[in-house]
């Protein structure tokens, strides 16, 4: 009798421990605000389920397929630049640096054959007005000289004040042609097409599609003079592109469905001085010939991004020095 007592109070205990445990268990659940659940077990996934998985891995599958069909067109682009056609104007640093030049030649260079003449002829003039006895002498040697060194620099002090030098800035640049190639003739030009890319023109460096048998180089060539005329002469700087950049066309478009986008490659080439002018072809609405900023006000910014790593320029007239650096840096010491 009482072994069976002692078995039912120990049935008890583990009964009231089960109850607190799962009382501590619900509260900390209430607190966390998590809901215990069971482990799912294996196979207790619906058809449904397994059809809508299998579904999107049939749909993953077919784009990535149709992905690897598709290929990126490749694409030359040509960055034509008009070179500087007088030089720009000096600033402040090599005013005074070309007169720190010019002062040290004067001072340590030889006597040239007419500076020569100049003092003989002085030396000559003092022998006459000291020596009355060989007056005759020097007179006949004067007779024997038609033109004076002195009268030498006075002519050419005539001719150099009847000397006008031409304007920097040309009927074009009052015009504000920017298709002429007579403007901005201190800075470096580049040609910028508005060309028909699509279904809308875009502002861009001329290009076009890579044909089979082609280098890159010589797509460029063909397409430079597709685009902007035979006339056009023009040296490309190496076989190398100088840049490249890379754009997805969009899904509704119909070149998508055989290219997955583009692939530009950027060769540069200098305008040879007797070239013509842009003769447009009727892909190019528009054309310029833009400074660096204005490039940059007329392309979109990420095109300009990608673009102005080649584009090498460098702007003298930024260069300013105070009078303090000045004296210390070309300050003639003796």
């Amino acid at each position: 009798m009482s072994f069976m007592i002692a078995q039912s109070t120990q049935h008890a205990r583990i009964w009231i421990a089960s109850i607190a445990c799962t009382c501590r268990t619900s509260s900390r659940s209430y607190q966390t605000g998590k809901v215990l659940r069971m482990p799912r077990k294996p196979g207790a996934e619906t058809a449904k389920a397994l059809e809508v998985r299998q579904r999107a891995l049939q749909m993953t599958e077919a784009q990535n397929a149709d992905l690897h069909m598709r290929k990126w067109q490749l694409i030359s682009a040509v960055c034509l630049e008009r070179p500087p056609v007088v030089s720009a104007p000096l600033n402040e640093m090599e005013r005074s640096f070309a007169a720190l030049l010019d002062k040290q030649e004067f001072e340590t260079s030889w006597l040239s054959d007419h500076e020569l003449t100049k003092l003989q002829e002085a030396g000559k003039a003092k022998r006459k007005k000291k020596q009355q006895d060989a007056e005759e002498d020097v007179a006949q040697e004067d007779a024997a000289v038609k033109e004076t060194a002195q009268d030498l620099e006075d002519k050419w002090n005539e001719n150099f004040q009847k000397f006008a030098p031409a304007d920097r800035t040309t009927e074009a640049d009052q015009r504000n042609d920017v298709k002429s190639l007579n403007r901005k003739l201190d800075r470096k030009l580049y040609l910028v097409v508005n060309q028909q890319l699509g279904d809308a023109p875009q502002w861009v460096f001329p290009q076009g599609p890579w044909q089979n048998g082609e280098s890159m180089r010589q797509t460029a060539e063909r397409v430079l003079h597709a685009h902007c005329g035979e006339t056009m002469k023009c040296s490309f700087l190496g076989s190398v592109p100088f840049g490249f950049c890379k754009y997805k066309y969009p899904v509704e478009s119909d070149i998508a469905k055989e290219f997955y986008g583009a692939k530009v490659f950027f060769f540069k080439a200098l305008l040879n001085r007797n070239s013509a002018n842009v003769t447009p072809s009727e892909d190019i609405k528009d054309f310029k010939w833009a400074t660096r900023e204005e490039l940059e006000q007329t392309v979109i910014p990420k095109y300009f991004n990608r673009i102005e790593r080649f584009m090498y320029e460098f702007n003298y007239a930024s260069l300013r020095v105070n009078e303090t650096d000045h004296d210390t840096l070309f300050k003639l010491r003796y």
